[in-house]
């Protein structure tokens, strides 16, 4: 499941609405790994980056006997990573 911020003061990327505050605190991350995380915050709540994972898939990590978790929005990380390409 993911929620997307729905304000007044919103703007759309790529068809992925964000808060527009949020967008401009973004810009201010001067690489594309920071870009991409504050991105990320924008775009999706708190709930759905901790319980969900970019491509759904289970955990590899030593140990982990986690079960896959859902993916985010694939239409949305897209455009996150689209944006952060072009930086």
């Amino acid at each position: 499941m993911v929620v997307f911020f729905k304000d007044v003061n919103t703007t759309e990327i790529k068809g992925v609405v964000a808060k527009s505050v949020d967008l401009v605190k973004a810009k201010e991350e001067d690489t594309a790994n920071k870009l991409a995380r504050a991105l990320f915050r924008a775009v999706f709540t708190e709930e759905a980056l901790r319980s969900c994972s970019l491509g759904g898939n289970k955990a590899h990590g030593t140990g982990s006997l986690a079960e896959a978790r859902p993916a985010l929005c694939r239409k949305a990380a897209e455009a996150i990573f689209s944006k952060c390409c072009q930086q």
